[in-house]
């Protein structure tokens, strides 16, 4: 009997101290997948139960581990009466979040609730790919890497993308370089970057790309390399420390490679860094074998696009890169931007009127030709009309004359 009535009177203490306080009824986040860098809506309703008092919200919003957002409220409630707050929030990287509510008395000192809410913040961009090839196999400690990336974005809108290199080494710090592109819609781009290798080491290490796209990596590629010293060697010839080019403009340059050793290579190629695939062609793309003492021929075909917009000075780096070796000439583009001309506009014209043939085109130039032609044409008439009349006045006074002697 005694523990029936302590259970009684602690059920009724319980439902008195309930009775007296206030709860979150509803936390939601709206839209439940936002999307970055678009405004979502925490809705966050509380009701009071007690009498009416003052109670402050406090509102978190963190982001793995990290408090992205903090807010407070003060809030005066009504008993019984539930109220609503919809403050917002604009995520600034993509991934899970949480958003913690605390409910306290005005004092802070008493805390009746509690609330926690997880939502994804997604992006309308991608899905992307990456890849990374490197194209040489054997590397000297220390010598630069070529390393060809190639870069997809699928997705219906274009995006400024990083794009971080990585060369792990085990005897010292890891060698990192990064650099943006712009990935236009339903596009294609690769480019060649150069990052030292480590030195003083030797055998396999591996190397990566990583697509970065609101600070979050969303893409890793990677590959391996070879560290060693090598007898194979290559060597460009003469080519030019500064090239001239004009936009819309093709220029051919010949380069010729050099095999100085006793040992054939294979797979060579020309590339270029720091710039567009798309300013240059190389013929023949590969040179399967270069044997030994022999001199390889590339021909270099460089178009400028005219949407570059400006005149200016592009450095590169010239790269013939084979399996067994690579080397590397230093060059500046100097391109210089030519305006395109205006294309003539044509726009079809026909005179079925008149009975003159149809013009397909129209051709400003043909027509104030006809234009002059009609005009003479009439003047012609006029003033052939304006004789024959003054020759009948003539005419007419010359038989007056003679009825005039006659007489």
């Amino acid at each position: 009997m005694k523990k029936f009535l302590f259970l009684l009177f602690f059920i009724m203490f319980v439902r008195e101290v309930q009775a007296d306080t206030a709860a979150i009824t509803k936390l939601t986040v709206s839209p439940e997948s936002p999307m970055i860098f678009k405004p979502a809506t925490i809705q966050i309703d509380v009701t009071n139960y007690g009498k009416t008092d003052i109670f402050t919200i406090e509102l978190f919003i963190i982001r793995e581990g990290v408090i992205k957002s903090q807010s407070t409220y003060s809030l005066s409630l009504q008993p019984n009466s539930p109220l609503t707050i919809t403050p917002t929030f604009n995520p600034d990287d993509i991934g899970g979040y949480q958003v913690v509510v605390k409910l306290w008395d005005k004092n802070e000192a008493i805390q009746y609730d509690s609330q926690i809410v997880q939502f994804t913040v997604i992006s309308d961009i991608g899905p992307f790919d990456l890849s990374i090839n490197v194209l040489t196999r054997v590397i000297k400690p220390g010598q630069d890497i070529p390393m060809l990336l190639q870069m997809i974005n699928q997705g219906e809108k274009g995006e400024d993308v990083k794009i971080q290199t990585n060369v792990f080494c085990q005897q010292q710090n890891s060698l990192s370089s990064q650099f943006y592109i712009f990935l236009g819609a339903k596009s294609a781009d690769q480019r060649v970057t150069l990052l030292p290798s480590c030195f003083s080491e030797y055998g396999l290490r591996v190397v990566s790309a990583d697509l970065i796209v609101f600070n979050k990596t969303l893409l890793t590629s990677a590959n391996q390399i070879f560290l060693n010293v090598s007898n194979y060697t290559l060597a460009v010839q003469d080519f030019p420390e500064n090239l001239d080019l004009t936009t819309n403009k093709p220029k051919v340059i010949d380069v010729f490679v050099d095999n100085p050793t006793n040992y054939s290579i294979h797979n060579l190629r020309l590339v270029f860094n720091n710039i567009p695939f798309s300013w240059f062609q190389v013929s023949p793309s590969v040179r399967s074998e270069l044997k030994a003492n022999e001199v390889g021929v590339f021909l270099v075909n460089f178009t400028i696009p005219s949407d570059i917009n400006q005149s200016g000075d592009y450095p590169t780096k010239l790269i013939a890169a084979a399996d067994e070796a690579l080397d590397l000439k230093d060059s500046t583009l100097r391109i210089t931007y030519v305006a395109p001309s205006t294309p003539f506009i044509s726009i079809p014209f026909n005179f079925p009127s008149i009975g003159l043939p149809s013009l397909t085109f129209f051709d400003p130039t043909i027509i104030i030709i006809i234009i002059l032609a009609v005009l003479g044409l009439a003047i012609f008439i006029r003033r052939k009309r304006r004789r024959e009349e003054e020759y009948e006045e003539l005419k007419e006074k010359w038989h007056k004359i003679r009825r005039t002697l006659g007489e």
